[in-house]
């Protein structure tokens, strides 16, 4: 279960497919409230779009991640997708092509995100989709006293 902390991390990689699937059945079950929901990207480690991918994922966990708490989680789609097949939380997520992005948020609602691949347009979709999430904003002063 303590993978499922996203005190200080809000980035996770090559995520594991109980952890994930855990994660996902707590917000889908809306026992998470910590966080407003959560980015899953599932990549191929061979896939060039997921590799030119990384620095806007780094971005969107600094600008997405930090600021509103919603942390951005990647596991390996090509080796581990299969494993999502056996929970009931996440049969239905099955990888259709690399990159493939998921938004799950915690009031029990999950979406494939098909937008742009860039920090700005996953944070504006985000937002839009949960507004709620707008809510977890941390003010600068949290900021200020975490860069210390």
């Amino acid at each position: 279960m303590s993978r499922l902390s996203f005190d200080d991390d809000f980035f996770w990689t090559k995520s594991n497919p109980d952890d994930v699937a855990e994660l996902v059945r707590a917000l889908m079950a809306k026992e998470r409230k910590d966080i407003p929901g959560i980015f899953l990207e599932q990549f191929a480690p061979w896939c060039g779009h997921c590799t030119r991918s990384i620095p806007e994922m780094n971005q969107a966990t600094v600008t997405t991640g930090f600021v509103y708490k919603i942390p951005f989680v990647m596991m390996d789609g090509s080796a581990d997708g299969q494993e999502l097949m056996k929970y009931d939380s996440t049969k239905d997520m099955i990888p259709r092509g690399f990159p493939t992005i998921w938004m799950i948020s915690n009031d029990g609602r999950k979406k494939s995100y098909e937008g742009e691949r860039t920090a700005e347009a996953m944070q504006k979709t985000f937002l839009e989709w949960h507004p709620v999430a707008r809510n977890f904003k941390i003010s600068e002063a949290e900021i200020l006293e975490l860069i210390k």
